[in-house]
């Protein structure tokens, strides 16, 4: 009995081996028929036909020299002539690339590099699309970690267009928008623009995607709005409105931009109705930062309205607020001294600027530089609306700290409010000077 198993297995090996020789040599004729030889062509003298034909017919194995010759002359990879050996390196290399991708989650990217030199060992040109995905996405975030933007990008399109091939469309859409973000992240402005653009066509025949859209929308409105392209952002944020989940977050963050897109082109009606739906729907939220940010937006365009008094009702319902932060609340007197310091008839402002200076004295790790220097703005702002000595060299060196903190609309605007103020005085050669200064400033600069 043991004699008979041990013959039967013996049996079965050998037959395993003549199938995979029969697929072997049917790949071979599969592609010299594709390459459109006889057999005597493949042979090309190296061998002989009939050994060509015993080859496809199943009936011997070519060594490993001979099939890498035959693979050479075919223009195929080795592999293709093994898909045995093939299927078990693409269950490695799958293995190792999922590895791979958990480690790039957690941060540890010395490791996800070490293991996935491991994966370049392997073809990724012969493995099944989805595998090419995963193996130019790990690609893709490992040259991001390592600071190469412009070729992470390009990595990110390849895995898209690999999941795009097995109609992967989220995981598409996933990779050329992560290289949106890289890009917008970066100052490539102009290029995150079209890559985000590139990721929409990949949801054109998916709305249910609807959070996806969205974000997609906000995203190209947030470039448009650092290159001060305030209309075409303007439309992109109302889009991300439409398209989004009804009451989401990002949905109320797309109304905010808006309406702050609006009142940059000096909408101030449209641009308060936004606002105040925006802290309308925070309500709904329950989200405190949001309206905050939603009632900033309104108490300046009541101001610009020159309704003080509502503006004053607005400042008064957001400081009520709960789990307000001080960041946020610095920022609600700096907009609102900004806004009153430009209207025609000058305001009292002291109480305002007494509220702002004893919050920039409280400790506060969430306030960025920008924004502590643009608080000292504000209320300087205020003190040469009362009495501009100085102005011009105010102005100048409160220009040159923002740009180098690459502030430039907010350095340009500093230099446009003391022109106007040199004009006041008269000073008309001085004041074109600063605004030219201004122009040059946001010229071919992100905003």
């Amino acid at each position: 009995m043991g004699a008979n198993t041990t013959g039967r297995r013996s049996g079965e090996r050998q037959a395993a081996k003549k199938g995979g020789d029969f697929m072997l040599g049917q790949r071979v004729k599969q592609a010299r028929l594709a390459k459109g030889l006889t057999q005597a062509e493949l042979a090309h003298g190296k061998f002989s036909r009939s050994y060509i034909g015993a080859i496809e017919r199943g009936r011997i194995k070519p060594s490993a020299e001979n099939l890498a010759v035959i693979a050479e002359f075919l223009g195929q990879p080795l592999m293709y002539f093994m898909p045995q050996a093939q299927e078990e390196a693409e269950t490695r290399l799958l293995v190792l690339l999922n590895e791979v991708k958990a480690l790039l989650a957690v941060k540890e990217f010395d490791q996800a590099r070490a293991m996935f030199e491991e994966c370049s060992d392997f073809d990724s040109s012969q493995v099944a699309p989805l595998v090419q995905g995963l193996y130019f996405e790990a690609k893709a975030n490992i040259e991001a970690s390592d600071k190469m933007l412009l070729r992470a990008v390009d990595t990110f399109k390849v895995a898209a267009q690999a999941y795009e091939l097995v109609g992967q469309t989220l995981d598409a859409w996933r990779y050329t928008f992560s290289a949106a973000m890289a890009l917008y992240h970066c100052g490539q402005l102009s290029y995150a623009v079209f890559m985000a653009l590139e990721s929409l066509d990949h949801l054109k025949n998916a709305p249910e995607h609807e959070d996806e859209l969205s974000k997609t929308h906000y995203l190209v409105g947030s470039c448009y709005t650092t290159l001060g392209n305030c209309g075409a952002a303007s439309a992109h944020f109302a889009l991300a409105e439409e398209v989004g989940s009804l009451g989401a977050a990002l949905g109320v963050k797309a109304l905010i931009a808006k309406a702050s897109c609006l009142a940059r082109q000096g909408n101030w009606p449209a641009a308060l109705v936004d606002a105040q739906r925006a802290a309308a729907l925070s309500d709904q939220l329950v989200a405190s930062e949001l309206k905050a940010e939603a009632l900033i937006g309104a108490a300046v365009c009541l101001i610009s309205l020159q309704d003080t008094p509502g503006a004053q009702r607005v400042l008064s319902e957001l400081l009520e607020l709960p789990q307000i932060g001080i960041a946020t609340k610095r920022k609600a007197y700096r907009e609102v001294l900004l806004a009153l310091s430009e209207l025609p008839d000058h305001c009292e402002t002291f109480l305002y600027e007494d509220a702002l200076q004893g919050l920039m004295l409280k400790p506060d790790d969430t306030t960025l530089e920008w924004e502590q220097l643009k608080d000292k703005w504000a209320l300087t702002k205020c003190r040469l609306r009362r009495a501009p000595l100085c102005a011009e060299s105010t102005v100048s060196s409160f220009s040159q700290s923002f740009t180098s903190l690459e502030r430039y609309r907010d350095a340009a605007a500093v230099l446009v409010f003391g022109a106007k103020l040199l004009e006041q005085q008269e000073e008309h050669r001085a004041a074109l000077l600063l605004m030219k200064r201004a122009c040059n400033l946001l010229i071919g600069r992100p905003q």
